[in-house]
């Protein structure tokens, strides 16, 4: 979304505009993120191959940061369409907290104003970090991406362009990401999604 994610297209909420300050911080834990007023991210599309090699769970972290947001992306493009249990089950099965609760929280936000986004988010680079080993186990990656989200808008049901500040987002994002894999785990999700810069990047 330029959006409400973190949202997602794509802080999908996924969930990619965030309002910085409102984003959980990549990798925080719930203790650690401050509360946020249900906010979600642009969910893009398309991505840029990264560059240089990536390693198995590299790719993999990547691969389940786009699926998010491919799952996040139908939701935000129609929520109405979604019954709120829907929405719980597609939002659980892609992140994790502390995301998964402000993402959902986003999401019912906008079935209930009875909005939808239009337009797409256009992925510029992707930069996906080294394997971070957490404690307990877990494993950490942070994919950050350059989004140009200048043709994303939020409409309402006649499609007239949403004016509330809620659905309003920069045009530009440099965009953090938090993957995690718990320790035993097959699934890598995502964790959490802040705005590093809302400056022109690319």
């Amino acid at each position: 979304m330029k959006k409400l994610l973190i949202a997602i297209a794509g802080c999908a909420i996924l969930l990619t505009g965030c309002n910085p300050g409102t984003t959980p911080t990549p990798g925080a834990s719930p203790s650690e993120t401050p509360t946020a007023s249900p906010s979600t991210s642009p969910s893009a599309s398309g991505t840029p191959t990264p560059t240089g090699t990536l390693s198995p769970d590299q790719q993999a972290a990547l691969d389940a940061r786009t699926h998010g947001e491919e799952v996040l992306r139908a939701i935000e493009r129609n929520p109405s369409a979604f019954s709120e249990k829907d929405i719980r089950k597609k939002v659980a099965s892609v992140t994790m907290e502390p995301l998964r609760a402000s993402t959902i929280a986003a999401l019912l936000q906008m079935r209930k104003d009875g909005v939808r986004e239009t337009g797409d988010v256009k992925v510029l680079s992707v930069k996906v970090e080294r394997l971070e080993k957490l404690d307990g186990g877990a494993m950490r990656v942070v994919i950050t991406r350059c989004l140009d989200q200048r043709a994303l808008h939020v409409v309402d049901k006649k499609g007239t362009p949403v004016s509330s500040s809620r659905y309003q987002y920069p045009d530009w994002q440099l965009q953090e990401s938090a993957m995690r894999k718990a320790k035993g785990a097959t699934t890598w999700l995502q964790a959490g999604t802040r705005p590093a810069s809302t400056k022109k990047c690319g």
